[in-house]
């Protein structure tokens, strides 16, 4: 494991605490809250960073999966991925069944295990599916152009998938026509093809792989854009929609242009850094980014508990925010406990069923 690039640990880690502090966001009311003040200014500027969570895993499997090409076993390694995922549905549907109290549904829920909705974080599970079916093809086509034509098509991408959220985030018919949200906005560009955005992300990460030397050479300018665009996008957010509440318009989401700019800027900055192979903090990264699937699927199970109980300890919105490393930390400290036992067992059920049916 000496060559092993802990950079990408450390991609999947970051993101990882990423999507579980985000949703952190939606436990602490922070969506429900005026834009006013300098705590929401504050959380405006850290939540932009927080968005990059998905990008990054997707763009990480551009940057990782550019060799893989239509074979009996790629597919096949698909298992292991649904296996880690059942495991994980099984425990999320047994804390919403005896801690949150909801009837069983049988029917309900063997669908939910087919439909990615057994865990409530499984939604990302069934669109990765979508695009791991279509990646080798993706990279069959891509190794077929040449690099302006990679280009040219990236840039086609973002313009059908990233570029509406540019312009459909305005409410032309309001008198305060800059404040659009999900529900209200004037729609210039069409969005039909918005959807497609994961396969826009994972030729980022491929056109990032065949050009990382060049990045690397330029890791200074990344240093610079990350927190320029950090407070930048998170002060336009605040003024835009200062007074009212979070508005969820596109731009504000994994397929905006603010999360393809600084997703990608997050990216190259931590893939040109040079970090330790060894050592405690490199343990931990490891570890994280094994586990990185299993713990995001059963956060929302250790998510529940944890802003359950410190909502009772804490009712200050204010106090609440202060307390979000705190929460996040016990959160993938909890979910990691029975992501160990997860990982493990998948490893083992996808190793027995290899040994039976692949050889």
């Amino acid at each position: 494991m000496k060559n092993r690039n802990i950079n990408l640990d450390y991609i999947r880690a970051f993101a990882l605490i990423f999507v579980v502090s985000i949703h952190s966001f939606l436990h602490i009311d922070y969506y429900s809250q005026p834009n006013e003040g300098m705590l929401m200014l504050l959380l405006s500027c850290l939540r932009i960073l927080l968005n990059t969570c998905v990008p990054l895993f997707l763009i990480l499997s551009g940057f990782l999966q550019v060799s893989k090409i239509p074979t009996k076993e790629y597919y096949l390694k698909f298992i292991y991925i649904y296996l880690i995922y059942i495991a994980c549905g099984m425990g999320c549907q047994i804390y919403i069944f005896v801690f949150q109290n909801e009837s069983f549904k049988l029917r309900e829920s063997m669908i939910s295990f087919i439909s990615f909705r057994a865990s409530p974080y499984g939604w990302y599970v069934g669109m990765y599916f979508g695009l791991y079916l279509i990646i080798p093809f993706i990279n069959l086509l891509l190794k077929e152009l040449s690099n302006k034509q990679v280009l040219v098509l990236l840039g086609s991408l973002i313009i059908i998938t990233i570029l509406p959220s540019l312009f459909n985030n305005m409410d032309l018919e309001n008198i305060k026509w800059w404040q659009g949200t999900k529900d209200h906005y004037f729609m210039v560009v069409d969005d039909f093809w918005t959807g497609f955005y994961p396969v826009t992300f994972y030729i980022i990460g491929y056109v990032i792989n065949k050009n990382r030397e060049k990045i690397i050479e330029k890791r200074y300018l990344y240093y610079v854009l990350v927190p320029i665009q950090m407070i930048l996008y998170g002060i336009y957010n605040y003024a835009r929609n200062y007074g009212s509440q979070f508005p969820w318009t596109t731009e504000c989401t994994y397929n905006g242009y603010q999360s393809l700019l600084m997703s990608t800027c997050v990216f190259c900055m931590i893939i040109s850094v040079n970090l330790k192979n060894n050592g405690f903090s490199a343990s931990v990264v490891k570890f994280l980014a094994k586990h990185s699937l299993s713990i995001y699927l059963l956060s929302y199970a250790s998510d529940s508990a944890v802003y359950h109980i410190s909502g009772r300890i804490v009712n200050s919105f204010c106090y609440r925010a202060y307390t979000i490393p705190i929460t996040v930390f016990l959160s993938i400290v909890i979910a990691s406990i029975p992501s160990v036992i997860v990982v493990k067992l998948a490893a083992y059920l996808y190793a027995k069923f290899q040994n039976k049916f692949c050889c």
